[in-house]
């Protein structure tokens, strides 16, 4: 993929056309935009065109093997500035995410509604598209709307026109080189982790993923689920560390449940990996069974550090420790 954009931004026969994603009453909506005049694409289009190169191109790594190294957006393997396929389940995509993949549908026999300026009010911006094609490959491009995305014109609103400030008689909008998200050869990838989970229903994804996940942790042999007075619970005092909340959901897709980890095991990874193993008791019970002290939020972090460790993995599994990096299949159609 990373070739093929490196190719696709040195085209200088690149067209654009944009869209707004609209919040009409709460219903999400889109609408292309007329541009000014000939001149105005080209300026777009060459603005996009960098930011390919910064914001994807320059993201994206390369294995030993020459492949570009993108990991799924499950994996929760966000220790990097990286490119993310956005391996989500339809029904767990939220409109806006929808709505980006269903402008990427779109074809030529389409006609989209335009978007007029003396319409609508651009405080119900959500975010832009820009499409991009060479005539063979389309790219989509998501910016969100950000706080300096818009200039609402006022009675001292004023531009510099060389030597004179003359009034702006207008609302203004500023497209910066921001890429968000976008849809490339029909596959949908994430690159703003944060906004997608502040604001484009990750977050919800995450934790669809630790309530999976917990009881899975709760069933192994080395959490003393006697002690507890609702083991299903045992996490809820860490659900406003977001990050904690990630590294936990991390586990669910990590291999580590499948290698039926005991405590003699753990014990061997604490002699092993000493930092690791900071903060990770080993504990008897009443009938001298031994078990994982999980009694602070210090000691839940260190254990689900413990889980999702590539070294730990890699020894327990005999094997290199390696990115998931699944593509998923093309979007071809509205979802």
């Amino acid at each position: 993929m990373k070739n093929e954009l490196e190719a696709f931004v040195q085209n200088n026969g690149l067209t654009g056309e944009m869209f707004f994603i609209i919040n009409d009453n709460d219903n999400y909506i889109y609408r292309r935009v007329i541009l000014h005049d000939e001149n105005t694409e080209p300026l777009i289009t060459e603005n996009f065109k960098k930011s390919i190169t910064d914001e994807i191109i320059k993201r994206i790594s390369i294995n030993d093997n020459g492949d570009a190294i993108i990991d799924n957006i499950t994996d929760m393997n966000y220790e990097h500035k990286g490119v993310y396929y956005f391996d989500i389940a339809s029904e767990d995509k939220s409109t806006i995410i929808k709505i980006i993949e269903e402008i990427s549908s779109l074809t030529v026999a389409d006609n989209p509604i335009d978007f007029k300026f003396n319409d609508v009010n651009l405080d119900n911006i959500i975010g832009l598209v820009y499409h991009m094609s060479d005539g063979d490959k389309n790219i989509f491009l998501y910016q969100h709307r950000y706080p300096n995305f818009l200039h609402k014109k006022s009675r001292l609103s004023f531009l510099g026109e060389g030597d004179v400030l003359v009034p702006i008689p207008y609302d203004m909008i500023n497209i910066s080189k921001v890429i968000d998200f976008f849809v490339f050869d029909g596959i949908s990838y994430a690159i703003n982790i944060k906004l997608l989970e502040e604001r484009y229903g990750l977050t919800q994804v995450i934790d669809n993923m630790v309530s999976e996940v917990t009881p899975k942790i709760i069933e192994m042999e080395i959490v003393n689920k006697s002690v507890l007075a609702e083991p299903e619970k045992i996490f809820d005092d860490m659900k406003d560390d977001r990050g904690f909340m990630r590294k936990l959901a991390r586990v669910l897709k990590n291999g580590i449940l499948e290698l039926n980890i005991d405590v003699n095991i753990v014990n061997e990874i604490k002699t092993s990996f000493p930092t690791i193993g900071r903060n990770i008791d080993i504990i008897n019970d009443d009938n001298g069974i031994q078990y994982i002290k999980l009694t602070s939020k210090a000691r839940k972090k260190a254990f689900i550090r413990l889980l999702n460790d590539e070294a730990v993995r890699s020894v327990l599994t005999q094997k290199p420790s390696i990115a998931q990096n699944h593509k998923p299949e093309k979007n071809n159609t509205p979802t």
